[in-house]
């Protein structure tokens, strides 16, 4: 399955972009979700193999895009707060065990509210948008990458 890095995501403001989108959506996919829309603060990307959280960073979206992806204009940042970074690391943590992944990514949204919610857990593991945001992301991603495969042939 290919990945959407938020294509075929899109904000309805009525039942005309709704019923719009959909049909578009319908057009080249079999099915569709639909959620309420969030004013989001931070989207963070929790990484973490056999419930060690391994890579946190946010992501802030541009001035003229709500969404949060990489791909589509939002900047990666550092998270420096240790109190947030240990509740990001035991929601994911907690996600994971749940579903009963080893190695995953886990999106997190903070709410301008303060609120943390987790809006999904992806098993495929994507990290290449983030390595141009940091001077040694290659590095970190080929450490990422390479243990989980250690780990798989265990």
């Amino acid at each position: 399955m290919k990945a959407l890095h938020g294509n075929d995501v899109y904000l309805c403001k009525n039942i005309y972009e709704y019923s719009k989108n959909l049909k578009k959506i319908f057009k080249n996919k079999a099915s569709a979700s639909i959620c309420p829309f969030y004013e989001i603060d931070t989207e963070y990307r929790v990484i973490c193999l056999d419930e060690k959280c391994k890579l946190i960073y946010g992501k802030k979206s541009s001035n003229d895009n709500w969404k949060h992806n990489l791909s589509q204009g939002a900047t990666a940042i550092e998270v420096n707060d240790e109190e947030l970074k240990s509740k990001l690391k035991e929601i994911a943590i907690k996600a994971m065990h749940e579903i009963g992944l080893r190695f995953a990514s886990v999106d997190i949204i903070k709410l301008k509210s303060g609120e943390l919610l987790i809006i999904e857990v992806n098993s495929g593991v994507t990290i290449n948008k983030y390595t141009n945001f940091i001077l040694n992301g290659r590095e970190i991603a080929k450490e990422i990458y390479g243990e989980a495969i250690e780990k798989m042939l265990m």
